[in-house]
Formats: structure tokens, C-alpha cells, sequence
């Protein structure tokens, strides 16, 4: 028996059937994998019997092109075989995988910028709050609460008539500012604001005691509890847990230090004392004829 051509009705090759093949009832297509019917009378078989011929009996079903590599698809297939694109996604499984790392590295950069940012803010308001009052100097801002700091008495107030002599008053540690143009009035008026600041500081922030149970902070925000055992040197000495700490004064924030630091307040006074100082004499040059009002 001669060769016989048979096309595949899937893919159009056309291949040749010998003897042994020609009596089969279907044979498998070497280009595509599909089987297709053999015998002509079986093909038509199936038709009197009504079945479907473009999937049973291996008739050609219509294709899609895939829009990435243009290679013929079934229409039902959701994935290309040939490059692997997604009709889903509109992408190959190697564009997508591009696009998710690309996506997961700029997430991951974008977080550690901010995490480096935050922590910059957050080292940069310790760096502050931490030196800010390490020691005052002389021509140093005085806090956000100095404005509400006690005024200026006027002259003739109750106050001001309480009088210290020469002699107390120059062995005061806090002099008096003076400045040009000052009268013994306005001297007085400092002195009492001196005065009665310091009794404030003394209501307010009470010195510590010795064996006196504490709570310190920092300036860093760092809060430390114990029993104050004094002053040595530029030292605060506590006892805590079971031992002793000695911490620097400069690293412990103003109100603390006004407890503790003798120095310290003294030198928040005089800087107080420069800025009413200041106040007075402008007031006295602006208006030399009423200078009575409150600082």
C-alpha cells in the first residue's frame, strides 16, 4: 500500500501515513501532539452521529495571537506557552517579576529614608534639649517660661520698701546690673525683682535634701530616680538600684538643675537680671518721662 498525506486539522502539517498507519484509527500529529481521525469513513461516521469534529474528531479550532510574541494560542489558554504572557495581567511572568522587585527596592528605600530621617529629628531634639542647658551664658536666652517670670515692681510698691544696706547688698553673690542713665530707682527695682525672683525659685524648685528620694531628667529626655546623697564636683550622686551614680550636671535639663545647682541658678538669675536690665533702659531712652510701667 502507498504512502498516504493526511493534514492536521490543529496545525496544517502535512505528514505521510504508511501501511502499518493507515489502518489506525487516529494517529498523532509529529508537529503539534494532537490525535486526529484517520480513516475518512470514521470522520464521516462521527459526523452522521453528531459530534463536534472541531474537538473530537480534530478538526481546526480557531487561534489568538499572543500580542507579546505573536505565536498562535488556543483562545481559552489565560497564558501564552511560548513566552509565558498573562492575557490577565497584560505582562510575561518575567515582567512581572521585574516589576514586583523593582516595586519591593523602592518600598524598602523609601522606608529606611524615612526611618534614617526620623531618627535624625529624634537625635537632633536630644542634641538640643540635652546642651541647651549646659551653661547659660551671659548673654544666653532665658526659657520658654521667663516671660511669665515675676514683673518689675513699680516704684513706691509694697516691696519696694523693704531695704537692704550698703554692706548686705555688696556681699550679695547676684549683683545688680547697672546701666547709664540708672537711678538708685531703678537699681531698687532690680533688686527687688532679684529678690523676689530667687524666693520663687525657692518655692518652685526647692534645693535638694540629703537621702532625699529623687527624680531627675535629662536633657535627653532620660528620667532618673534615687536617693541624693549631694554635689561633688560637677557631679550629681545618687544612689540607685544597688549602687551609686554619679551623673554630669551639664547633661541634666534646667529644672532639675535649679534643684540641685547652686551655680546654675545663680547664673539663670543674672541672666534674668540682664534682660529686665535691658528692658528698663529701653523704656528709659524711648520714654525718659514715664518709665513705671511692669517688665
Amino acid at each position: 500500500m502507498e504512502e498516504k498525506e493526511v493534514q492536521c486539522s490543529f496545525c496544517g502539517y502535512t505528514m505521510k501515513l504508511d501501511a502499518r498507519k493507515q489502518g489506525l484509527p487516529s494517529v498523532e500529529c509529529p508537529a503539534c501532539g494532537k490525535l486526529i481521525m484517520n480513516a475518512e469513513e470514521l470522520r464521516e461516521a462521527d459526523r452522521e452521529r453528531g459530534f463536534n469534529l472541531s474537538y473530537h474528531a480534530g478538526a481546526a479550532r480557531p487561534k489568538k495571537d499572543c500580542p507579546h510574541c505573536g505565536g498562535a494560542v488556543d483562545p481559552e489558554s489565560v497564558i501564552c506557552p511560548q513566552c509565558g504572557y498573562n492575557w490577565l495581567i497584560g505582562k510575561t511572568h518575567m515582567q512581572q517579576q521585574a516589576s514586583t522587585s523593582a516595586l519591593i527596592k523602592w518600598t524598602a528605600i523609601g522606608a529606611m529614608a524615612a526611618v534614617v530621617v526620623i531618627l535624625a529629628a529624634l537625635f537632633l531634639k536630644n542634641w538640643n534639649n540635652g546642651h541647651e542647658q549646659v551653661a547659660m551664658a551671659p548673654a544666653a536666652d532665658v526659657s520658654s517660661d521667663d516671660n511669665a517670670a515675676t514683673p518689675l515692681p513699680k516704684d513706691g510698691g509694697p516691696i519696694a520698701q523693704e531695704q537692704e544696706d550698703a554692706g548686705e547688698e555688696s556681699a550679695h553673690p547676684i549683683a545688680i546690673p547697672d546701666r547709664p542713665g540708672f537711678s538708685d530707682k531703678d537699681r531698687e527695682r532690680l533688686r527687688v525683682y532679684r529678690d523676689t525672683l530667687l524666693a520663687q525659685l525657692d518655692a518652685q524648685y526647692p534645693a535638694y535634701t540629703k537621702e532625699e528620694q529623687v527624680r531627675l531628667r535629662q536633657g535627653n529626655g532620660r528620667i532618673r530616680r534615687g536617693e541624693y546623697l549631694g554635689i561633688k564636683s560637677n557631679l550629681l550622686v545618687i544612689v540607685e538600684g544597688n549602687g551609686t551614680a554619679e551623673i554630669p550636671l551639664e547633661l541634666l535639663d534646667r529644672d532639675t538643675r535649679l534643684h540641685c545647682d547652686e551655680a546654675f541658678r545663680q547664673q539663670y538669675v543674672r541672666s534674668r537680671l540682664r534682660r529686665a536690665a535691658q528692658q528698663l533702659q529701653r523704656e528709659k531712652m524711648s520714654n525718659p518721662e514715664n518709665v513705671e510701667q511692669e517688665y
